[in-house]
């Protein structure tokens, strides 16, 4: 399957096995609350496009 590779200001995500693995790869100047704040506003994207399962629980997306 084809791999797509997406350059962040944050770092780089990943996203293989047609849309089912999605890595993330933070840049080694990135703080976790950036990251943070990254992933949530990634997270309020997909719920736009109408994704509605996540594993994201590491943050607080309600």
């Amino acid at each position: 399957m084809d791999t797509y590779t997406v350059s962040t200001p944050f770092g780089t995500v990943i996203i293989s096995d047609g849309g089912r693995k999605v890595a993330f790869e933070l840049y080694s100047d990135i703080r976790q609350s950036r990251h943070n704040q990254a992933l949530f506003t990634y997270i309020q994207q997909l719920q736009k496009r109408g994704v509605t399962q996540f594993n994201a629980d590491h943050i607080s997306i309600a």
